[in-house]
């Protein structure tokens, strides 16, 4: 490699690591705050009657916790629909035995999954279908709500004219590397989607967190809701896509202050859990793939390249790659500090790189030999790929 090419290298990963912290970590800081909405304005309107969705599989641990935060809510004029989707734990018992205790709680059980769903696409439709609010928010079973927030996200919905709207909570996850793998993702998400530009109606970005999705009742019922997405594992990501192709006006909000949820407690359950959807979310397509996987291994260039320099007496080289390497690991300290991780996670990017490439790669196959099996049989590739665009392929069964 000529002195040149070293040079090139080098200046490269560090106009790369320049524009990822200018896209992402700058870009962030353009999005608005759940609490920054307000208490009540003279000229708001009365808010309208909310029905907050809730599907839950096997979440007994966090059940009773999650569903108090939401009946806690200070709020007028709201529901709850709680899907226990086929639980094998206490999660039904616990959510009936609070729908006892207060009224505001209905609780469907679904025993079996027709066919043509997958199981929380299926629950969802389910509990919008039985809702009776004009404003409907999806959530999941163990998401932690403190008490404004879901009035401050219907005040927004309301104030801002929109028909959907997505915040951003706190993914609580312990241990440094699982925080570090989430940080990975969701810096390398924020640079792909860019959930800044969602409000723009002329920009085709959306972004979506699956414990807090929020549509106006009649928006949602009119572009075919969850039964549009069947069969898509990537059901967060594919709803919010939805919305934004049909039209709806949009927003994403921050609240780590207001809505978390813990994702996985080890990177084992990272991999396993995203084995079903991480291949979806590239449209089944392997040429996304490898570019994802290329751009993954140049992002982590500079910690090769800048040893590799100093081997070699290239000092200019060396001086580039210190540097790019010096924009990563700044980026990435606040990227995890953004998401109330220790700073210091952050030095675990490189890492957590290799293991969300493999992550990547172990969806692709998973997915291509053995299809995707979500609470029922496996659905092969060619059946999945049919609906990998929201409504492009067959729609959901009426159930």
């Amino acid at each position: 490699m000529t002195d040149l090419l070293w040079v090139l290298a080098a200046g490269g990963a560090l106009i790369t690591w320049i524009a990822v912290a200018l896209t992402s970590v700058l870009g962030a800081r353009r999005l608005r705050r759940l609490e920054d909405v307000g208490r009540p304005r003279p000229e708001d309107p009365p808010l309208p009657r909310v029905s907050v969705i809730v599907t839950a599989h096997n979440e007994e641990r966090s059940a009773e916790r999650a569903l108090r935060s939401l009946l806690a809510q200070d709020y007028a004029d709201y529901e709850v629909v709680y899907v226990d989707d086929r639980s094998d734990d206490r999660t039904g018992e616990i959510a009936d035995r609070l729908s006892r205790e207060d009224a505001r709680v209905k609780v469907i059980h679904v025993r079996a999954l027709p066919a043509g769903w997958f199981g929380k696409n299926h629950a969802a439709w389910r509990a919008a279908s039985a809702a009776t609010g004009d404003v409907l928010l999806f959530t999941d079973g163990d998401a932690i709500f403190a008490p404004g927030a879901v009035e401050y996200g219907v005040r927004h919905l309301v104030r801002e004219k929109l028909d959907f709207l997505s915040v951003f909570g706190r993914v609580a996850v312990r241990g440094a590397l699982l925080q570090a793998c989430v940080m990975n993702t969701t810096l390398a998400l924020f640079s792909k989607t860019r959930p800044w530009e969602v409000r723009d109606p002329e920009s085709p970005a959306s972004f979506g967190f699956g414990p807090y999705i929020m549509f106006r009742a009649a928006a949602y019922r009119t572009m075919g809701g969850y039964r549009r997405i069947a069969l898509r594992p990537d059901e967060d990501v594919q709803i919010c896509k939805l919305a934004k192709r049909s039209g709806l006006p949009s927003d994403v909000l921050v609240g780590h202050e207001h809505v978390q949820f813990e994702w996985y407690t080890a990177p084992g359950g990272l991999v396993r859990g995203l084995e079903k959807s991480f291949f979806a979310t590239l449209d089944y397509r392997l040429s996304q793939v490898v570019s994802g996987t290329l751009a993954l291994f140049w992002l982590l260039s500079p910690f090769v390249l800048a040893p590799a320099a100093a081997a070699a007496e290239m000092p200019v080289a060396l001086a580039l790659a210190a540097v790019a390497v010096g924009v990563c690991w700044t980026t990435v300290v606040l990227a995890a500090r953004a998401m109330r991780y220790p700073g210091w996670t952050g030095l675990l990017y490189p890492l957590a790189t290799l293991i969300v490439s493999y992550i990547m790669w172990r969806s692709t196959l998973v997915t291509m030999t053995r299809g995707v099996a979500w609470g029922g049989p496996p659905v092969p590739l060619s059946e999945l790929r049919a609906h990998a665009r929201p409504g492009g392929g067959p729609a959901g069964p009426s159930e």
